[in-house]
């Protein structure tokens, strides 16, 4: 599907090169602003039955 969309990514000019922000515009416009680089981060997985193996749908 082609869908009439711009991105852009934005990249740390000084320091190391964390993505910092990813934006696109269109029918659907969204942002979403990274932070708190290395921190410690608490995952807590779904359940079982909201788990999806993606790797099905691959093609070989």
């Amino acid at each position: 599907m082609i869908t009439d969309k711009t991105a852009e990514v934005a990249i740390a000019a000084e320091g190391e090169p964390y993505l910092v922000q990813m934006s696109t515009t269109g029918k659907e416009p969204a942002t979403m602003t990274f932070a708190d680089f290395e921190k410690a981060v608490t995952v807590t997985p779904p359940p079982a039955d909201q788990v999806v193996d993606a790797s099905k749908y691959l093609k070989d």
